[in-house]
């Protein structure tokens, strides 16, 4: 089976970040170019990290070879006021949106805020107040960044609130999306796309913790096998599966990552593109596959008899 058109890739939740190793970035793009991956989210830190610096120089690194890219930022991981609310407008506003206008890239798509729903749950503000808040800079930065898309994502909770308030003018709104199992996943897959059509999509996907899920690696690629599969019958536009290579921005090791820290592949990356397999285990033992067999020419045929009409 080929790999799904809408299958797209998490990428950059690993170390070392600061900053990124262009090696190894250019190996690793290269590989997903080779998979049929052509649109990556890159990992977004928070608008006052210092990360920052080093998502772009990442997403320049894939806009120059050729990726559709997203780039984010958050404002921060729980307990965020009204006040640390602002500040994240403003910089998106003053920095990352000027930013992304300089590229001159239409392959460029910029979200502003992850999970903003649970960063302020705590902090004082209500979803209502998150969701109208992000609209408002939504029209906003659409008088600042004109060459690509602009989009938001929340936890797929909330599909519902945002259908209700409806996109607003953003491009897009995608919602990250964990299941241990297909049916869900379809279901909330399902939701966006009854939500907002083309313009909702997946922005993050996978088993809630990954491999730690089911400690058996076959479970894993066939629980895999059939997230996909539910999400094509869906008719989701894309999906972005989290996540390449994992271990830092808060991720433990080797939890979700097809590619570890030691270099080697999970199996469910196999499953996940639809390849044949150019290794067996883990760790990973390449297969060596002998040259085929010449085979004798095709032997010449008689002409076809003559048959009678009766």
């Amino acid at each position: 089976m080929a790999v799904w058109s809408g299958l797209a890739m998490n990428y950059g939740h690993f170390d070392p970040h600061n900053p990124y190793n262009p090696v190894t970035v250019a190996a690793d793009l290269a590989l997903l170019k080779s998979l049929g991956v052509t649109k990556l989210r890159i990992a977004s830190p928070p608008y006052d990290s210092a990360d920052m610096a080093n998502g772009k120089t990442l997403t320049q690194q894939a806009l120059a070879l050729g990726f559709y890219v997203i780039i984010g930022t958050t404002t921060g991981t729980a307990l965020v006021d009204l006040a640390k609310f602002i500040e994240f407008e403003t910089y998106c506003t003053s920095d990352l949106l000027p930013w992304c206008q300089s590229q001159t890239n239409a392959n460029l798509e910029v979200h502003l805020g992850n999970e903003e729903s649970l960063h302020t749950a705590g902090g004082g503000m209500t979803r209502p107040e998150v969701i109208a808040r992000l609209q408002t800079l939504a029209t906003t930065a659409q008088g600042i960044y004109t060459y690509g898309k602009i989009s938001t994502t929340d936890v797929s909770t909330y599909i519902s609130e945002w259908v209700s308030a409806g996109k607003g003018d953003f491009d897009y709104l995608s919602f990250n999306c964990y299941s241990v199992g297909p049916v869900s996943i379809r279901a909330q897959a399902d939701a966006i796309v009854a939500g907002f059509g083309a313009n909702g999509y997946i922005s993050e996907w996978g088993t809630p913790h990954g491999y730690q899920d089911y400690y058996s690696e076959e479970i894993w690629r066939q629980i895999t096998r059939k997230q996909v599969d539910a999400m094509i019958a869906s008719g989701i536009a894309d999906a972005y599966y989290f996540t390449y290579k994992d271990g830092s921005f808060g991720l433990i090791t080797d939890g979700w990552a097809l590619k570890t820290s030691t270099d080697n592949f999970r199996p469910v990356i196999s499953t996940l593109f639809g390849l044949r397999e150019w290794f067996t285990g883990y760790p990973n033992t390449s297969v060596n596959r002998s040259a085929s067999t010449a085979r004798a020419n095709t032997p010449e045929r008689s002409n076809t008899p003559v048959r009678t009409t009766y």
